[in-house]
């Protein structure tokens, strides 16, 4: 969708967010990369345009998959994940 219309991107990406957060998601899980992109860093512009904040953690599957088989997180790099998910890792390991 970006690329297309990134405005039209970035209210889906707002949509899909704000829909997880209602729910009591503890994060949202993708396999696609472009998609953790957009759902990670689309939160900082919709902090910027919509001046609404989720602080919802967007994990790739990998990396799920990868805590789980007792990878270090900083060997995931997750600390450059642009929404923080100390408190997602709290709660899962």
């Amino acid at each position: 969708m970006r690329g297309y219309s990134d405005d039209l991107a970035l209210d889906l990406a707002r949509e899909k967010i704000m829909n997880a957060s209602r729910a009591g998601a503890d994060c949202i899980v993708t396999l696609c990369p472009f998609c953790f992109v957009a759902l990670d860093m689309g939160q900082l512009q919709i902090r910027s345009k919509y001046k609404e904040t989720y602080e919802m953690p967007i994990i790739h599957y990998s990396e799920l998959l990868s805590l789980a088989l007792g990878v270090n997180p900083k060997e995931l790099a997750v600390q450059t994940h642009k929404v923080k998910i100390d408190k997602l890792l709290s709660k899962i390991l």
